[in-house]
């Protein structure tokens, strides 16, 4: 926000400016105008008048024009409370992966009962992470591919023969492997007591997780009507097509410049409400979940494997400490926040 608004106007990479520019339709659009345009010019065809058949009157164009934009508005408005709403649930569902890690440190803390414990929390840790990350995955295309495999493999997030098995399983592969940490959580907690508690704790949080995962792909396999989208889409191209034509009339080098910049702007418009309705891509605008996936991971195996100094266990800290805010002892509410006069 604090960059040159020249500089941000001039951008073109990762803009929704260099989308429309790659797109076909864009410069049929362009040579549409300019073959009138030089129509006209060159005398090939007569220049128009107002009381002639063939003339464009711009100003009952300009009735479909606001209705494009009316609609074209709404829709991006939309798709970025859409895109919000999306982000909002994501970085629920990331959180959620602390409160496993955190519960894992509490719930398995010390390893007297099971002498594989630790090894357990870790398998419990990773399957929840693997699981997230699958799902993401599958979210962006529908399905995994073998290059994904490949890396999650190559990261030490799944081992080869759950990646054997995962890949021949047919049905959603995120949801077993969340069944696969609480199986692992439960060999974890051997035979401690209130074992079916600490159990029940987990499986809640896994449940949490596969709400979020339903709530995030109920949301992006809805998007609008394809018939409001249909309706603004004609309206777009009616509009594109009657402005090609009516501002090809103008004699004007500057009508044809007009044309380019609302043509681009319009266009970008609905390239950009198109990304946002879709966040689980590769485009500029969306998530970057493999950044968010990386930083839970390092986070979560630092916050696992971390362990309390010496310091925090020993009894001399609890005792005679001193006030949380040491600056000034004479602080205290005014007395109007402590003492109320109930009497009308």
């Amino acid at each position: 926000p604090a960059s040159n608004i020249y500089d941000v106007a001039t951008s073109y990479s990762n803009t929704a400016v260099e989308l429309v520019v790659e797109k076909t339709e864009f410069w049929v659009l362009i040579a549409i105008h300019f073959f009138f345009s030089f129509c006209f010019r060159f005398g090939i065809v007569e220049v128009l008048h107002k009381d002639e058949e063939f003339y464009m009157p711009m100003g009952l164009l300009a009735i479909l024009a606001d209705l494009a934009s009316f609609f074209l508005c709404l829709y991006l408005e939309h798709c970025f409370e859409r895109y919000l709403a999306l982000y909002e649930h994501t970085r629920e569902m990331i959180h959620l992966l602390y409160r496993v890690c955190q519960d894992l440190r509490i719930r398995l803390a010390t390893p007297t009962h099971n002498p594989h414990m630790v090894g357990a929390k870790r398998t419990t840790m990773r399957y929840f992470i693997l699981g997230v990350n699958l799902f993401f995955l599958w979210l962006g295309s529908g399905e995994i591919a073998a290059e994904q495999y490949d890396e999650l493999l190559q990261r030490g997030l799944i081992k080869p023969d759950e990646l054997a098995w995962i890949a021949s399983y047919e049905g959603y592969a995120h949801m077993i492997v969340l069944d696969w940490a609480i199986t692992a959580c439960g060999y974890g907690l051997g035979d401690l007591k209130n074992r079916n508690k600490h159990l029940r704790a987990f499986a809640g949080l896994a449940n949490d997780i596969r709400a979020k995962m339903y709530q995030i792909d109920d949301m992006a396999c809805m998007p609008l009507p394809f018939q409001y989208f249909q309706v603004m889409n004609l309206m777009l191209v009616i509009n594109f097509l009657g402005w090609a034509y009516g501002m090809g009339m103008y004699m004007s080098w500057l009508s044809s410049f007009i044309f380019c910049c609302t043509l681009l702007i319009y266009a970008s418009m609905k390239e950009l409400a198109a990304c946002l309705s879709d966040p689980y891509g590769d485009d500029a605008v969306d998530y970057p979940l493999r950044e968010w996936i990386m930083e839970a991971w390092r986070n979560c195996h630092h916050f696992l494997e971390c362990h309390a100094p010496d310091m925090t266990m020993d009894p001399r800290n609890y005792e005679d400490a001193p006030p949380l805010w040491q600056g000034r002892s004479d602080l205290h509410a005014p007395e109007h926040f402590v003492h109320f006069d109930w009497q009308p």
